[in-house]
């Protein structure tokens, strides 16, 4: 894997009853279908979770506390269970799981000037990372990239419902 996980409690709720797959020893001994159901179904969560996020101009109180803290968290799960989507379908076995990935890598490419213009970069493997300089004082700059009227967000949604009905053949 070329990219790390933050586990954080949105991550976890992501995850729901795989939670247990989040950390990189766990994943290590489930089988890629199993990661690909997990992962997909976590990448459905967080994305619902932006597309409903509070999106304001207003600053957080304090730096531990508020909306931007909130949805930092919240970005952070989405970038985590987007790469382990993408991981868990590129090394399948199964063709299908491998085009859910391609897909997956396409699309970002799509919106990469965006993704860039919110502190998001795409590695050359198609991994997206967060930028360290990138500090979320504000949720507004996100809103057109991640809020309920995202063609990013509703495109990127049919994808891990694809993963979803492919693994639930394959098990």
């Amino acid at each position: 894997m070329s990219f790390t996980i933050t586990s954080n409690s949105t991550l976890r709720v992501a995850y729901g009853n795989y939670r247990s797959l989040i950390s990189k020893n766990d994943r290590e001994g489930a089988s890629n279908t199993t990661l690909a159901r997990a992962d997909s179904y976590a990448l459905k969560n967080t994305i619902k979770s932006l597309r409903f996020a509070k999106y304001t101009d207003k600053k957080d109180p304090t730096e531990t506390t508020g909306n931007a803290k909130t949805y930092s968290n919240k970005l952070k799960a989405f970038l985590d269970t987007y790469n382990n989507t993408f991981e868990s379908s590129k090394a399948s076995h199964d063709s299908n799981l491998k085009q859910a990935a391609s897909s997956m890598k396409s699309l970002v490419k799509k919106y990469k000037n965006e993704l860039e213009e919110v502190g998001i970069t795409i590695d050359k493997d198609g991994y997206l990372k967060k930028s360290e300089s990138s500090k979320i004082e504000t949720t507004k700059p996100f809103e057109d990239l991640f809020g309920k009227n995202s063609k990013f967000l509703q495109e990127l949604d049919k994808i891990p419902n694809k993963i979803k009905n492919r693994v639930d053949i394959l098990i």
